[in-house]
C-alpha cells in the first residue's frame, strides 16, 4: 500500500482524518441546509457568504468557554496561505476581504484550516515551527464547526443524517 509516512506528517493520521471527515460532512451540511450556489462549471458550492449572514446573531451571543477559546485561537493565530514567489513555497498570512463580517472571517479561518491541510500541503511542510500549532488549529475549527452545526436545527439534520441525492 502506498501511504505518506508518519515521520513527515506535523499531525497525526488520525487526527488528519478525522477533521477532512468533519469539516467535508460540514460543508455538506451548509449546502443540504439550503446555503448552496451555483459554481461557475454547474457544480454546487457552499455559499459561504449566505450561511454567515444566517447565523450572525447566534454566534454574537456567548459560547461555551471552549468556544470562546477555540474562536480567539484561531482569531490571533489564523491559518497561513501556501505562496510561490521568487521560484519558492512559502507562507503568508491569510487576510479575507474588508468587507467580510466578523463571523465570514471566522469561517475563512476555519476554511483555511482546512485548505492548507487538503492543498497547501500543510501536513507536510508546516508553517511554523511550533509543532503543535496544527493540532491547535484542527482542533479550534473543529470545536467552531460544532457549535455552528449546533445553531441551526436544519444544518444539524443535515450534518448527521445519511446524505442523499
Amino acid at each position: 500500500m502506498f501511504i505518506v509516512p508518519e515521520h513527515v506528517l506535523s499531525a497525526r493520521r488520525d487526527e488528519l482524518g478525522e477533521f477532512f471527515l468533519i469539516f467535508s460532512r460540514f460543508e455538506f451540511a451548509v449546502k443540504a441546509a439550503g446555503y448552496a450556489k451555483q459554481g461557475k462549471w454547474g457544480e454546487a458550492m457552499a455559499d459561504w457568504n449566505a450561511f454567515a449572514l444566517a447565523i450572525a446573531d447566534e454566534l454574537k451571543t456567548q459560547g461555551s468557554e471552549e468556544y470562546e477559546q477555540a474562536a480567539e485561537y484561531i482569531s490571533s493565530n489564523p491559518p497561513k496561505s501556501q505562496t510561490y514567489k521568487d521560484g519558492k513555497l512559502d507562507w503568508s498570512n491569510q487576510a479575507g476581504k474588508d468587507s467580510w463580517s466578523a463571523e465570514r472571517v471566522l469561517l475563512f479561518r476555519v476554511q483555511g484550516v482546512r485548505n492548507n491541510l487538503m492543498h497547501g500541503a500543510k501536513f507536510l511542510t508546516p508553517e511554523s515551527q511550533d509543532a503543535g500549532r496544527d493540532q491547535r488549529l484542527m482542533a479550534a475549527a473543529t470545536c467552531i464547526i460544532e457549535r455552528l452545526v449546533n445553531t441551526s436545527p436544519s444544518l444539524q439534520k443535515a450534518f448527521f443524517s445519511p446524505a442523499v441525492a
